[in-house]
């Protein structure tokens, strides 16, 4: 659409804002419009410095498997947390889980098993939160379980229609509060929103900006 195209559509799309109405005049971005995540975290050097510096922030953490009197315990668990999995070192693995945990409002590290075995966590993986779906069968009212129920799934879905599925006992997932729930018994119980959704009119406005 050309430029003076756009004018002459957004003047019919008016918005309400307060007791007033809003036009605006041309841009392919609207200050109400939904977001894409992931391009706003890849296109909004402002948005990306910040989210950015709290995922190093958290790197120059240090974590280890201590016991009750601080001092580190040479075991399985600390060579995980030390070295998570074949091409991440913890600081790399810290910083993309918080990534993650920031641009999506979901976190889900996988905890690969021995296969046949109930042993030590031999490596952690944290999986990209857009390839991932979180699916709760229960019809009973979140509210009346005191541990979890049996019918959580999460769903990784990669290449073209192909997809696998992870108990829930392999998965940590970690997330941001959710407010907008429409039932007890919705999935989305399960799953944090992202901060960017609150986010959404500074965005577009910075998007609109840059144009």
């Amino acid at each position: 659409m050309t430029y003076l195209g756009r004018i002459i559509s957004n003047l019919w799309r008016p918005e309400r804002w307060g007791r007033g109405w809003f036009y605006r005049f041309a841009s392919s971005h609207n200050t109400w419009n939904d977001i894409d995540i992931l391009d706003s975290f890849n296109t909004i050097p402002e948005l990306n410095a910040v989210i950015n510096l709290k995922a190093r922030a958290h790197s120059n953490g240090i974590y280890k498997h201590v016991n009750k009197d601080g001092q580190e315990i040479d075991d399985d668990l600390n060579h995980v947390l030390k070295n998570p999995n074949f091409f991440q070192a913890q600081k790399e693995f810290i910083r993309q889980s918080v990534l993650f945990h920031e641009i999506f409002g979901n976190e889900y590290i996988y905890t690969l098993f021995p296969v046949g075995l109930n042993a030590t966590v031999k490596a952690l993986f944290t999986l990209p939160p857009n390839l991932i779906t979180a699916i709760y069968e229960e019809k009973t009212p979140f509210f009346y379980f005191d541990i979890e129920p049996e019918h959580i799934r999460y769903v990784l879905k990669y290449d073209t229609n192909q997809e696998k599925e992870i108990p829930g006992d392999e998965i940590i997932h970690l997330n941001d509060n959710r407010v907008n729930i429409s039932s007890p018994v919705a999935a989305e119980l399960l799953t944090g929103e992202s901060k960017y959704m609150a986010l959404r009119p500074a965005i577009n406005n910075i998007k609109m900006a840059y144009e």
